[in-house]
């Protein structure tokens, strides 16, 4: 839905001016109800009322025109961002980088207030910062390094909430 948030960029516009935020607040507002509903029908159905959900506020990914490359050798289509930017007149990388953190940052408070809403079941790790601009495969995976830096966060959550004290 990455195309459907943004706006054809007008002369003068400002990066901001290029987020459609009504759709973006009704987007996550979906995606809210959806987090709500799955905690909801964890603790209802997973027979187990001490079950945990971790999630993560993924990273500032780096718009791109390279897209996903199985075993990076064969394409398997475009990329997420960069094109959708490009064709809506947003160009400059810093402006492409200044939406997807708008974007990506209202996601991340999302799931920051979901989490105060479910204390002691729904727990957030921010991985933001996590993967370094050299460590991205294309726009939306890291490499393994990348992966890896995710993965020693998560894994640090984990041991907090399982170790014994």
């Amino acid at each position: 839905d990455f195309d459907f948030l943004l706006k054809t960029r007008m002369p003068g516009d400002s990066w901001e001016s290029c987020i459609n935020k009504d759709r973006l607040t009704n987007k996550l507002e979906m995606l809210r109800l959806v987090y709500e509903e799955l905690i909801e029908r964890t603790r209802e159905y997973a027979g187990k009322p001490e079950i945990k959900i971790i999630t993560h506020t993924y990273d500032l990914a780096i718009p791109s025109m390279v897209g996903f490359k199985l075993f990076n050798a064969a394409p398997l289509g475009k990329s997420w961002m960069g094109p959708f930017l490009s064709d809506k007149g947003i160009k400059d990388p810093m402006e492409q980088q200044q939406i997807v953190k708008h974007i990506l940052g209202k996601f991340r408070e999302m799931l920051l207030e979901i989490q105060t809403k479910f204390p002691d079941r729904f727990y957030v790790v921010d991985t933001w910062g996590s993967v370094k601009n050299d460590q991205w495969l294309n726009e939306i995976h890291p490499t393994p390094e990348g992966f890896k830096a995710v993965a020693e966060r998560m894994a640090a959550k984990l041991r907090e909430l399982w170790e014994p004290r």
